[in-house]
């Protein structure tokens, strides 16, 4: 595997000649699965000038259009990287970002095909698992986060213990990702507790994370607390009244309102609440469908769309 340290003469001739192989293997692949810039353009989910400009070399693409470029035409780009990049920084920041913003919106099935993905290059390069890596860290709070997902909790609370053990030199990033760790970590006792009848512990986790809400500064993490607040008011208590009166007490929050993939977040969740109570919130449901259609997640979206049936029939 050819290796580099990124010194700067030595970054650019690599970073040119990585543009080259992957603008011949993608104008390539693409003409061998018969499809035109456009109709590529248009699979991807990009603007046909992105596509031109990767086959002219003049830019390379982002992890996610990798990912796609792969699936879609078979370009295998994941190999030519590694043939480069012995340490790519900026592909496991675009991975985290898709991560957190799949997590975020219930696109599961994407959060799964991203985690696999990322477990593949940290795989490929022994480096990402050097015991004090912020690298390492991210995998395992990730890793910890799907097992939750899956109510695999034992085995998530593992993942997570591991994350926070690693200590890193990255101080700032890993202040914000212990207390991402956290959050997790009180989800998962939330749910111990509600199995042995424990309620009123429930309700002392859900202040806890209050609290930390309006504490915390980073706007993914409070977006990730508030999410674990809704959580255990609807899916471990099921008291969606408080759950309704908690995602509208936060809905104008600048860290919601200008986000548009938090915004859809809150706004589903609190349309979900209304429906659980009743309330003929029909016109809602339907504005919360077309935003999940635009920014949200295929699974959630066809819950949705149960729900915006069930308001039609009775009405």
């Amino acid at each position: 595997m050819r290796t580099t340290s990124w010194k700067c003469g030595e970054e650019l001739k690599i970073d040119e000649d990585l543009k080259r192989h992957i603008a011949l293997k993608v104008k390539n692949c693409r003409r061998k699965h018969g499809y035109s810039q456009l109709k590529l353009a248009e699979a991807l989910g990009v603007s046909m000038n992105t596509v031109q400009n990767i086959e002219l070399g003049v830019r390379l693409p982002s992890a996610e259009v990798v990912i796609n470029l792969d699936a879609l035409i078979d370009t295998d780009i994941r190999n030519i990287i590694h043939k480069f990049v012995s340490t790519p920084e900026l592909k496991f920041k675009d991975y985290s970002d898709i991560l957190e913003k799949s997590y975020i919106l219930g696109k599961y099935k994407e959060f799964d095909k991203y985690l696999e993905e990322l477990d593949f290059y940290s795989s490929i390069n022994e480096a990402y698992f050097e015991q004090d890596s912020f690298e390492r860290k991210i995998f395992y709070y990730f890793l910890g986060k799907q097992k939750v997902l899956k109510r695999e909790f034992e085995q998530g609370k593992k993942s997570l213990d591991k994350a926070l053990n690693i200590k890193c030199k990255k101080f700032e990033k890993c202040k914000i990702l212990n207390s991402k760790i956290e959050v997790e970590k009180l989800k998962i006792d939330a749910y111990f507790l509600r199995e042995e009848g424990l309620f009123s512990r429930v309700l002392e986790i859900s202040n806890t994370l209050k609290t930390m809400l309006r504490s915390a500064r980073d706007t993914k993490l409070k977006m990730e607390i508030a999410y674990g607040i809704a959580e255990i008011y609807m899916y471990i208590l099921e008291d969606y009244e408080q759950g309704h009166l908690f995602l509208s007490e936060i809905e104008d929050e600048s860290f919601v309102v200008e986000y548009p993939a938090y915004f859809t977040r809150i706004f589903f969740l609190k349309s979900l609440c209304k429906r659980k109570l009743n309330y003929n919130n029909h016109g809602e449901l339907e504005t919360a469908l077309r935003f999940y259609e635009v920014f949200g997640g295929s699974e959630e979206l066809e819950i949705l769309k149960a729900l915006y049936r069930d308001s039609k029939d009775n009405l």
